[in-house]
C-alpha cells in the first residue's frame, strides 16, 4: 500500500486559495451520507477527504441589513474557483487517481467532516470554530482514492452556551446539557422562506434586523471576538444593505441578473422585498 504526501496536498490548496487544509478517512463518512443530487459523483473505491476553508469575516457597519456570510460574493463561485485549481493542480500530480469537489449541497455533514480534519470544534450552534477564523469560515471538500496518512487530533466546544442562550427564537436550547436545533425556529430559515410569514415569523426577521440570514448565535461565540477581516479580496465589491429602492422596480429575471453573485439571490426578488417590507 502506497501513501501519498500530505504536505504536498495541502501546499496545493493552500497555493490555489484555500487559507486552511485537513484530511480525513473517507470510511468516517461512507456510512452517514446525505441523500444528495450530487452523491454519485463521488469516486469509486474512495479512501480520503481533503477539506478546505476559507474565512470570510468583515466589519460590519452601521444599518447592515444583510447576513455575514451573504455580504461578501457568493461564497459557492469563490469555493469552486478554488476546488477547480485545486483539482486540476492535483491531476496533474496524480493523473491515476480521481478527485471530486464538493461545497454546501455535499452528501457529507461538513462540519463534522472539518472536524475530524483536525480543522476545529463543532460549537453548540452547530457551526465550525477555528482557532485562526472562529466560525467564519466556508467549508469545502475534495474526495479522492488516494491513500493518505492522517493524524488528526480532535476536541470539543467548551459549551459556554452562549449561543444558545443568545439565540432569541428558542431555535437552540437545552435539554440535560445537550443542545437540541429547532429548524423551525431559525430566523435564519424563516428569512428564506417563500410566501406569507405569520405573524410570529415576522417578527423573529424583526429580531434579527436582518433581511437575509441571521447572526445572532455567531456573534454572540467568543471565538468570533477580535477578529480581522480575512484578507483574501473577499472583502472586495462587499453589500452591507439592500433597500427598497434598489430591488422594487426590477423584475424577478432582472433581480436574479442583477444580484447573481450574491448568496441570496437564489431566492429570487419576492422573499427579500418580503423581508425588507417587514423590517420597514
Amino acid at each position: 500500500m502506497i501513501f501519498f504526501n500530505t504536505k504536498q496536498i495541502k501546499e496545493i490548496l493552500i497555493s490555489s486559495g484555500f487559507s486552511k487544509v485537513g484530511i480525513t478517512s473517507f470510511d468516517i463518512a461512507k456510512n452517514n451520507l446525505k441523500s444528495t443530487n450530487n452523491k454519485e459523483q463521488i469516486p469509486n473505491n474512495a479512501k480520503s477527504i481533503i477539506v478546505g476553508l476559507i474565512p470570510y469575516f468583515s466589519d460590519k457597519i452601521k444599518g447592515q441589513n444583510i447576513s455575514s456570510y451573504a455580504v461578501c460574493k457568493d461564497y459557492h463561485l469563490i469555493a469552486k474557483e478554488f476546488l477547480d485549481k485545486s483539482i486540476n493542480a492535483l491531476k496533474e500530480l496524480f493523473p491515476n487517481n480521481s478527485f471530486v469537489g464538493f461545497c454546501d449541497n455535499s452528501p457529507f455533514d461538513e462540519v463534522q467532516i472539518a472536524v475530524k480534519s483536525g480543522l476545529g470544534v463543532k460549537g453548540s450552534n452547530n457551526l465550525l470554530i477555528t482557532k485562526e477564523f472562529g466560525s467564519y469560515v466556508f467549508i469545502s471538500e475534495i474526495v479522492s482514492d488516494l491513500e493518505l496518512i492522517i493524524k488528526n487530533q480532535y476536541c470539543d466546544c467548551e459549551k459556554c452556551f452562549a449561543c444558545v442562550k443568545a439565540c432569541p427564537n428558542g431555535a437552540l436550547s437545552l435539554k440535560k446539557d445537550k443542545v437540541i436545533f429547532k429548524k423551525e425556529n431559525c430566523i435564519s430559515y424563516i428569512s428564506q422562506k417563500k410566501g406569507a410569514l405569520s405573524q410570529k415569523e415576522q417578527l423573529s426577521i424583526k429580531k434579527s434586523n436582518l433581511i437575509w440570514g441571521c447572526d445572532i448565535c455567531i456573534d454572540t461565540c467568543p471565538h468570533n471576538n477580535n477578529l480581522k477581516p480575512c484578507g483574501l479580496g473577499l472583502e472586495n465589491d462587499l453589500l452591507y444593505v439592500l433597500k427598497e429602492d434598489d430591488i422594487k422596480n426590477l423584475s424577478n429575471s432582472e433581480f436574479l441578473q442583477k444580484y447573481k453573485q450574491r448568496a441570496f439571490s437564489w431566492r429570487g426578488k419576492e422573499t427579500i422585498f418580503r423581508n425588507i417590507k417587514i423590517l420597514d
